[in-house]
Protein backbone atom coordinates (compact mmCIF):
# COMPACT_ATOMS: atom_id res chain seq x y z
CA UNK A 1 0.00 0.00 0.00
CA UNK A 2 1.38 3.41 -0.99
CA UNK A 3 1.73 6.23 1.52
CA UNK A 4 -0.98 8.15 -0.32
CA UNK A 5 -3.44 5.26 -0.05
CA UNK A 6 -2.51 4.67 3.60
CA UNK A 7 -3.13 8.32 4.50
CA UNK A 8 -6.40 8.38 2.57
CA UNK A 9 -7.68 5.23 4.30
CA UNK A 10 -6.72 6.64 7.69
CA UNK A 11 -8.49 9.92 6.88
CA UNK A 12 -11.68 8.15 5.82
CA UNK A 13 -11.57 6.02 8.95
CA UNK A 14 -11.26 9.11 11.13
CA UNK A 15 -14.10 10.84 9.27
CA UNK A 16 -16.29 7.79 9.83
CA UNK A 17 -15.44 7.76 13.54
CA UNK A 18 -16.28 11.46 13.69
CA UNK A 19 -19.72 10.78 12.23
CA UNK A 20 -20.32 8.04 14.80
CA UNK A 21 -19.27 10.27 17.70
CA UNK A 22 -21.51 13.05 16.38
CA UNK A 23 -24.43 10.64 16.19
CA UNK A 24 -23.87 9.86 19.87
CA UNK A 25 -23.90 13.55 20.75
CA UNK A 26 -20.16 13.76 21.49
CA UNK A 27 -19.57 16.87 19.36
CA UNK A 28 -16.20 17.83 20.85
CA UNK A 29 -14.71 14.38 20.18
CA UNK A 30 -16.22 14.38 16.68
CA UNK A 31 -14.70 17.81 16.00
CA UNK A 32 -11.17 16.65 16.87
CA UNK A 33 -11.53 13.49 14.77
CA UNK A 34 -12.77 15.52 11.82
CA UNK A 35 -9.80 17.88 12.02
CA UNK A 36 -7.43 14.89 12.16
CA UNK A 37 -9.14 13.42 9.08
CA UNK A 38 -8.69 16.75 7.27
CA UNK A 39 -4.97 16.88 8.08
CA UNK A 40 -4.35 13.37 6.77
CA UNK A 41 -6.42 13.82 3.60
CA UNK A 42 -4.67 17.10 2.85
CA UNK A 43 -1.29 15.44 3.32
CA UNK A 44 -2.33 12.63 0.95
CA UNK A 45 -3.43 15.12 -1.70
CA UNK A 46 -0.28 17.23 -1.42
CA UNK A 47 1.86 14.16 -2.06
CA UNK A 48 0.41 14.18 -5.59
CA UNK A 49 0.73 17.93 -6.07
CA UNK A 50 3.32 17.65 -8.85
CA UNK A 51 1.69 14.64 -10.58
CA UNK A 52 -0.82 16.60 -12.67
CA UNK A 53 -1.59 13.66 -14.93
CA UNK A 54 -2.28 11.18 -12.12
CA UNK A 55 -6.03 11.34 -12.70
CA UNK A 56 -8.62 10.86 -11.37
CA UNK A 57 -6.86 10.01 -8.08
CA UNK A 58 -5.18 13.41 -7.74
CA UNK A 59 -8.33 15.50 -8.24
CA UNK A 60 -10.45 13.14 -6.15
CA UNK A 61 -8.07 13.55 -3.22
CA UNK A 62 -8.04 17.34 -3.55
CA UNK A 63 -11.85 17.36 -3.75
CA UNK A 64 -12.10 15.21 -0.64
CA UNK A 65 -9.55 17.32 1.26
CA UNK A 66 -11.32 20.55 0.26
CA UNK A 67 -14.66 19.15 1.42
CA UNK A 68 -13.15 18.23 4.80
CA UNK A 69 -11.58 21.69 5.00
CA UNK A 70 -15.01 23.27 4.66
CA UNK A 71 -16.43 20.96 7.31
CA UNK A 72 -13.60 22.13 9.57
CA UNK A 73 -14.45 25.77 8.74
CA UNK A 74 -11.09 26.32 7.03
CA UNK A 75 -12.34 28.21 3.97
CA UNK A 76 -8.91 29.56 3.11
CA UNK A 77 -7.44 26.05 3.12
CA UNK A 78 -10.36 24.76 1.07
CA UNK A 79 -9.86 27.49 -1.55
CA UNK A 80 -6.16 26.62 -1.86
CA UNK A 81 -6.93 22.92 -2.27
CA UNK A 82 -9.60 23.62 -4.90
CA UNK A 83 -7.18 25.69 -7.00
CA UNK A 84 -4.62 22.88 -6.90
CA UNK A 85 -7.27 20.25 -7.62
CA UNK A 86 -8.30 22.07 -10.80
CA UNK A 87 -4.74 22.06 -12.14
CA UNK A 88 -3.93 19.63 -14.91
CA UNK A 89 -6.88 17.89 -16.53
CA UNK A 90 -9.25 16.54 -13.88
CA UNK A 91 -12.33 14.64 -15.10
CA UNK A 92 -15.22 16.98 -15.93
CA UNK A 93 -17.41 15.66 -13.10
CA UNK A 94 -14.68 16.14 -10.47
CA UNK A 95 -13.85 19.59 -11.85
CA UNK A 96 -17.50 20.60 -11.54
CA UNK A 97 -17.61 19.38 -7.94
CA UNK A 98 -14.48 21.39 -7.16
CA UNK A 99 -16.11 24.48 -8.67
CA UNK A 100 -19.23 23.81 -6.57
CA UNK A 101 -17.03 23.71 -3.47
CA UNK A 102 -15.40 26.95 -4.59
CA UNK A 103 -18.84 28.59 -4.61
CA UNK A 104 -19.31 27.47 -1.02
CA UNK A 105 -15.97 29.05 -0.13
CA UNK A 106 -17.00 32.36 -1.65
CA UNK A 107 -20.21 32.34 0.37
CA UNK A 108 -18.09 32.67 3.51
CA UNK A 109 -16.54 35.96 2.26
CA UNK A 110 -17.86 39.51 2.06
CA UNK A 111 -18.39 41.30 -1.31
CA UNK A 112 -14.84 42.69 -1.26
CA UNK A 113 -13.47 39.20 -0.87
CA UNK A 114 -12.37 39.67 2.74
CA UNK A 115 -13.02 36.69 4.91
CA UNK A 116 -15.39 37.28 7.78
CA UNK A 117 -14.85 35.82 11.25
CA UNK A 118 -16.80 32.59 11.60
CA UNK A 119 -18.91 31.95 14.67
CA UNK A 120 -18.38 28.21 15.11
CA UNK A 121 -21.51 27.81 17.21
CA UNK A 122 -23.66 29.49 14.54
CA UNK A 123 -21.96 27.47 11.82
CA UNK A 124 -22.82 24.25 13.59
CA UNK A 125 -26.38 25.39 14.17
CA UNK A 126 -26.69 26.19 10.48
CA UNK A 127 -25.36 22.76 9.58
CA UNK A 128 -27.81 21.06 11.96
CA UNK A 129 -30.68 23.01 10.38
CA UNK A 130 -29.55 21.98 6.91
CA UNK A 131 -29.55 18.32 7.99
CA UNK A 132 -33.36 18.45 8.11
CA UNK A 133 -33.42 19.12 4.34
CA UNK A 134 -32.54 16.76 1.50
CA UNK A 135 -28.98 15.50 2.07
CA UNK A 136 -26.48 17.05 -0.33
CA UNK A 137 -24.23 15.08 -2.65
CA UNK A 138 -23.74 14.00 -6.26
CA UNK A 139 -27.34 13.09 -7.18
CA UNK A 140 -28.82 16.00 -5.23
CA UNK A 141 -26.43 18.46 -6.88
CA UNK A 142 -27.39 17.21 -10.34
CA UNK A 143 -31.08 17.55 -9.50
CA UNK A 144 -30.57 21.14 -8.29
CA UNK A 145 -29.83 22.12 -11.89
CA UNK A 146 -33.55 21.57 -12.51
CA UNK A 147 -35.16 24.00 -10.09
CA UNK A 148 -38.71 22.76 -10.69
CA UNK A 149 -37.96 19.07 -10.07
CA UNK A 150 -35.75 19.83 -7.06
CA UNK A 151 -38.52 21.93 -5.53
CA UNK A 152 -41.00 19.11 -6.23
CA UNK A 153 -38.77 16.65 -4.37
CA UNK A 154 -38.61 18.95 -1.36
CA UNK A 155 -42.41 19.12 -1.17
CA UNK A 156 -42.62 15.33 -1.49
CA UNK A 157 -40.24 14.89 1.44
CA UNK A 158 -42.38 17.17 3.60
CA UNK A 159 -45.60 15.46 2.47
CA UNK A 160 -44.41 11.95 3.36
CA UNK A 161 -42.62 12.91 6.58
CA UNK A 162 -45.76 12.86 8.70
CA UNK A 163 -47.03 9.64 7.11
CA UNK A 164 -43.84 7.75 7.89
CA UNK A 165 -43.72 8.96 11.51
CA UNK A 166 -46.90 6.99 12.23
CA UNK A 167 -45.23 3.77 13.42
CA UNK A 168 -48.00 1.23 12.96
CA UNK A 169 -45.65 -1.71 13.22
CA UNK A 170 -43.87 -1.52 16.57
CA UNK A 171 -41.98 -4.78 16.02
CA UNK A 172 -40.26 -3.55 12.85
CA UNK A 173 -37.20 -1.36 12.50
CA UNK A 174 -37.78 2.32 11.75
CA UNK A 175 -38.94 3.24 8.25
CA UNK A 176 -39.26 6.98 8.91
CA UNK A 177 -38.03 9.99 6.93
CA UNK A 178 -34.68 9.84 8.73
CA UNK A 179 -34.18 6.40 7.22
CA UNK A 180 -35.08 7.84 3.81
CA UNK A 181 -32.59 10.69 4.32
CA UNK A 182 -29.83 8.19 5.05
CA UNK A 183 -30.79 6.19 1.95
CA UNK A 184 -30.42 9.41 -0.06
CA UNK A 185 -26.98 9.93 1.52
CA UNK A 186 -25.95 6.45 0.36
CA UNK A 187 -27.37 7.10 -3.11
CA UNK A 188 -25.32 10.29 -3.37
CA UNK A 189 -22.19 8.28 -2.59
CA UNK A 190 -23.08 5.52 -5.05
CA UNK A 191 -23.80 8.10 -7.75
CA UNK A 192 -20.15 9.18 -7.55
CA UNK A 193 -19.04 5.74 -8.73
CA UNK A 194 -21.08 5.71 -11.94
CA UNK A 195 -19.24 5.85 -15.28
CA UNK A 196 -22.06 7.82 -16.87
CA UNK A 197 -23.53 10.51 -14.58
CA UNK A 198 -27.20 10.42 -13.76
CA UNK A 199 -29.47 12.74 -15.73
CA UNK A 200 -31.59 15.29 -13.88
CA UNK A 201 -34.72 13.25 -14.57
CA UNK A 202 -33.05 10.10 -13.28
CA UNK A 203 -32.11 11.88 -10.07
CA UNK A 204 -35.68 13.07 -9.57
CA UNK A 205 -37.10 9.57 -10.09
CA UNK A 206 -34.48 7.95 -7.87
CA UNK A 207 -34.62 10.39 -4.96
CA UNK A 208 -38.42 10.56 -5.03
CA UNK A 209 -38.52 6.76 -4.86
CA UNK A 210 -36.08 6.90 -1.92
CA UNK A 211 -38.55 9.01 0.06
CA UNK A 212 -41.57 6.93 -0.97
CA UNK A 213 -40.27 3.36 -1.05
CA UNK A 214 -41.56 2.56 2.46
CA UNK A 215 -44.87 4.42 2.35
CA UNK A 216 -46.54 1.03 1.86
CA UNK A 217 -45.68 0.24 5.49
CA UNK A 218 -48.60 2.53 6.41
CA UNK A 219 -51.14 0.56 4.38
CA UNK A 220 -54.04 -1.40 5.88
CA UNK A 221 -54.61 -3.43 2.71
CA UNK A 222 -53.41 -6.74 4.21
CA UNK A 223 -54.91 -9.00 6.87
CA UNK A 224 -51.94 -8.86 9.23
CA UNK A 225 -48.81 -6.83 9.84
CA UNK A 226 -46.45 -9.54 8.59
CA UNK A 227 -48.16 -9.46 5.20
CA UNK A 228 -47.86 -5.66 5.17
CA UNK A 229 -44.12 -6.01 5.85
CA UNK A 230 -43.71 -8.71 3.20
CA UNK A 231 -45.68 -6.81 0.55
CA UNK A 232 -44.90 -3.20 1.43
CA UNK A 233 -42.99 -2.67 -1.84
CA UNK A 234 -46.17 -3.56 -3.75
CA UNK A 235 -48.27 -1.42 -1.44
CA UNK A 236 -45.90 1.52 -1.96
CA UNK A 237 -46.43 1.18 -5.71
CA UNK A 238 -50.21 1.21 -5.16
CA UNK A 239 -50.13 4.31 -2.96
CA UNK A 240 -47.82 6.25 -5.30
CA UNK A 241 -49.99 5.54 -8.32
CA UNK A 242 -53.17 6.04 -6.30
CA UNK A 243 -52.00 9.51 -5.27
CA UNK A 244 -52.25 10.67 -8.89
CA UNK A 245 -55.09 8.44 -10.15
CA UNK A 246 -57.42 8.70 -7.14
CA UNK A 247 -56.31 11.75 -5.15
CA UNK A 248 -59.52 11.70 -3.11
CA UNK A 249 -58.76 8.19 -1.80
CA UNK A 250 -54.98 8.30 -1.43
CA UNK A 251 -52.70 10.86 0.27
CA UNK A 252 -51.24 13.64 -1.84
CA UNK A 253 -47.54 12.85 -2.13
CA UNK A 254 -46.77 16.02 -4.10
CA UNK A 255 -45.07 14.19 -6.96
CA UNK A 256 -44.86 15.27 -10.59
CA UNK A 257 -47.59 13.26 -12.31
CA UNK A 258 -45.52 12.81 -15.46
CA UNK A 259 -42.99 10.78 -13.45
CA UNK A 260 -45.35 8.93 -11.08
CA UNK A 261 -45.26 5.61 -12.94
CA UNK A 262 -41.45 5.52 -12.99
CA UNK A 263 -41.15 6.55 -9.33
CA UNK A 264 -43.62 3.81 -8.39
CA UNK A 265 -41.71 1.20 -10.41
CA UNK A 266 -38.36 2.09 -8.84
CA UNK A 267 -39.91 2.17 -5.34
CA UNK A 268 -41.43 -1.28 -5.94
CA UNK A 269 -38.04 -2.47 -7.11
CA UNK A 270 -36.37 -1.80 -3.76
CA UNK A 271 -37.04 -5.40 -2.73
CA UNK A 272 -38.07 -8.80 -4.13
CA UNK A 273 -39.02 -7.54 -7.62
CA UNK A 274 -37.07 -9.02 -10.55
CA UNK A 275 -35.03 -6.07 -11.83
CA UNK A 276 -34.14 -7.91 -15.05
CA UNK A 277 -37.79 -7.92 -16.13
CA UNK A 278 -38.80 -6.03 -19.28
CA UNK A 279 -40.61 -3.31 -17.29
CA UNK A 280 -37.20 -2.03 -16.14
CA UNK A 281 -35.81 -1.54 -19.64
CA UNK A 282 -34.23 1.87 -20.25
CA UNK A 283 -35.96 4.57 -22.29
CA UNK A 284 -35.56 8.25 -23.14
CA UNK A 285 -37.15 11.40 -21.73
CA UNK A 286 -36.38 14.55 -23.69
CA UNK A 287 -33.20 13.07 -25.09
CA UNK A 288 -31.94 11.81 -21.72
CA UNK A 289 -31.57 8.10 -21.10
CA UNK A 290 -33.58 6.81 -18.12
CA UNK A 291 -32.01 3.64 -16.70
CA UNK A 292 -34.84 2.31 -14.53
CA UNK A 293 -33.06 -0.99 -13.91
CA UNK A 294 -30.00 0.78 -12.58
CA UNK A 295 -32.06 3.23 -10.51
CA UNK A 296 -33.98 0.43 -8.80
CA UNK A 297 -30.77 -1.51 -8.15
CA UNK A 298 -29.12 1.56 -6.62
CA UNK A 299 -32.12 2.13 -4.35
CA UNK A 300 -32.16 -1.51 -3.28
CA UNK A 301 -28.46 -1.45 -2.41
CA UNK A 302 -28.65 1.92 -0.63
CA UNK A 303 -31.57 0.65 1.44
CA UNK A 304 -29.48 -2.34 2.55
CA UNK A 305 -26.59 -0.06 3.45
CA UNK A 306 -28.66 1.82 6.05
CA UNK A 307 -28.04 -0.62 8.84
CA UNK A 308 -27.03 0.80 12.22
CA UNK A 309 -28.32 1.55 15.72
CA UNK A 310 -30.41 4.52 14.52
CA UNK A 311 -32.93 2.14 12.94
CA UNK A 312 -34.10 0.86 16.35
CA UNK A 313 -35.34 2.21 19.67
CA UNK A 314 -33.61 -0.31 21.88
CA UNK A 315 -35.31 0.90 25.05
CA UNK A 316 -38.66 -0.01 23.53
CA UNK A 317 -37.41 -3.51 22.77
CA UNK A 318 -37.12 -4.10 26.53
CA UNK A 319 -40.88 -3.58 26.86
CA UNK A 320 -41.92 -5.88 24.01
CA UNK A 321 -42.94 -9.28 25.37
CA UNK A 322 -44.49 -10.85 22.28
CA UNK A 323 -41.82 -10.05 19.67
CA UNK A 324 -40.64 -13.09 17.73
CA UNK A 325 -36.96 -14.17 17.90
CA UNK A 326 -36.68 -13.34 14.17
CA UNK A 327 -37.81 -9.76 14.72
CA UNK A 328 -35.57 -9.35 17.76
CA UNK A 329 -32.60 -10.60 15.76
CA UNK A 330 -33.20 -7.85 13.18
CA UNK A 331 -33.21 -5.30 15.99
CA UNK A 332 -29.96 -6.59 17.50
CA UNK A 333 -28.40 -6.75 14.03
CA UNK A 334 -28.91 -3.00 13.70
CA UNK A 335 -28.13 -2.23 17.32
CA UNK A 336 -24.66 -3.81 17.15
CA UNK A 337 -23.67 -1.67 14.14
CA UNK A 338 -22.36 1.81 14.96
CA UNK A 339 -21.97 2.86 11.35
CA UNK A 340 -21.60 1.69 7.75
CA UNK A 341 -19.13 3.80 5.81
CA UNK A 342 -18.98 3.97 2.02
CA UNK A 343 -15.99 5.81 0.59
CA UNK A 344 -15.02 5.55 -3.08
CA UNK A 345 -16.54 2.09 -3.38
CA UNK A 346 -15.09 0.75 -0.11
CA UNK A 347 -17.53 -0.44 2.56
CA UNK A 348 -16.30 -0.44 6.13
CA UNK A 349 -18.53 -1.41 9.05
CA UNK A 350 -17.96 -0.39 12.66
CA UNK A 351 -19.45 -2.66 15.32
CA UNK A 352 -20.15 -2.20 19.02
CA UNK A 353 -20.28 -5.60 20.74
CA UNK A 354 -20.82 -6.71 24.33
CA UNK A 355 -17.52 -6.97 26.21
CA UNK A 356 -18.09 -10.69 26.73
CA UNK A 357 -18.00 -11.22 22.93
CA UNK A 358 -14.39 -10.01 22.65
CA UNK A 359 -12.30 -12.61 20.78
CA UNK A 360 -15.25 -15.02 20.74
CA UNK A 361 -16.67 -16.72 17.66
CA UNK A 362 -20.06 -15.08 18.25
CA UNK A 363 -18.75 -11.67 17.14
CA UNK A 364 -17.57 -13.14 13.83
CA UNK A 365 -20.93 -14.86 13.38
CA UNK A 366 -22.80 -11.58 13.87
CA UNK A 367 -20.39 -9.67 11.60
CA UNK A 368 -20.89 -12.24 8.83
CA UNK A 369 -24.66 -12.06 9.27
CA UNK A 370 -24.59 -8.26 8.92
CA UNK A 371 -22.21 -8.23 5.95
CA UNK A 372 -24.23 -10.88 4.12
CA UNK A 373 -27.31 -8.69 4.59
CA UNK A 374 -25.53 -5.59 3.28
CA UNK A 375 -24.05 -7.24 0.20
CA UNK A 376 -26.87 -9.63 -0.71
CA UNK A 377 -28.50 -7.50 -3.42
CA UNK A 378 -25.21 -6.14 -4.72
CA UNK A 379 -23.93 -9.69 -5.20
CA UNK A 380 -27.17 -10.65 -6.91
CA UNK A 381 -27.01 -7.91 -9.53
CA UNK A 382 -23.33 -7.01 -9.78
CA UNK A 383 -22.72 -8.76 -13.11
CA UNK A 384 -25.99 -7.79 -14.80
CA UNK A 385 -26.33 -4.19 -13.56
CA UNK A 386 -23.72 -2.74 -11.22
CA UNK A 387 -20.40 -3.56 -12.89
CA UNK A 388 -21.37 -2.29 -16.31
CA UNK A 389 -22.47 1.00 -14.70
CA UNK A 390 -19.15 1.38 -12.89
CA UNK A 391 -20.31 0.43 -9.39
CA UNK A 392 -17.39 -1.62 -8.10
CA UNK A 393 -17.74 -2.38 -4.39
CA UNK A 394 -15.19 -3.90 -2.03
CA UNK A 395 -15.17 -4.38 1.73
CA UNK A 396 -12.51 -3.07 4.07
CA UNK A 397 -11.51 -4.54 7.42
CA UNK A 398 -14.25 -3.86 9.92
CA UNK A 399 -13.71 -2.02 13.20
CA UNK A 400 -14.91 -3.42 16.50
CA UNK A 401 -15.57 -1.74 19.81
CA UNK A 402 -16.63 -3.45 23.03
CA UNK A 403 -18.71 -2.22 25.90
CA UNK A 404 -19.84 -3.65 29.23
CA UNK A 405 -23.19 -1.87 28.88
CA UNK A 406 -24.09 -3.41 25.51
CA UNK A 407 -26.33 -6.43 26.14
CA UNK A 408 -25.67 -9.89 24.78
CA UNK A 409 -28.18 -11.74 22.62
CA UNK A 410 -30.96 -13.43 24.60
CA UNK A 411 -30.95 -17.25 24.29
CA UNK A 412 -33.89 -17.37 21.86
CA UNK A 413 -32.27 -14.75 19.59
CA UNK A 414 -28.92 -16.54 19.70
CA UNK A 415 -30.66 -19.75 18.65
CA UNK A 416 -32.30 -17.88 15.75
CA UNK A 417 -28.90 -16.56 14.62
CA UNK A 418 -27.24 -19.97 14.81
Amino acid sequence: MTKVQKLHNEAMGLAEEAAIEQAHGRSDVAWELLKAAYRKEREAAELLSADLDFQPTRSVLYRSAASLALECLDTKGAAELIVKGLMGHPPAEIAQELRDLSALCRSEHDPEGQRQPIDRRKSRQKKEKTMSAIPDGRATQILKRNTALHSQLQTTREAVKGLLEDLKHKHFTKHDVNHSDRVVEKLNLLARTLRKPLAEEECYILLSAAYLHDVGMQSDERDNLKLVRDDHHLLSDDIIMGSVRQPGKYPDLKINKDYAEYIARVARGHRKTDLLADEYEEFDIGGNQIRLRLLAALLRFADQLDIDFRRVDFERLKLERDMTPESKLHWYKHYYVLGTGLHDGLIRITYRFPEEYRNQEIENLIAKYVLDHVLKEYERYKEDIFWSAGVQISTGKDKRQYSSIVPALPPDVLAELE
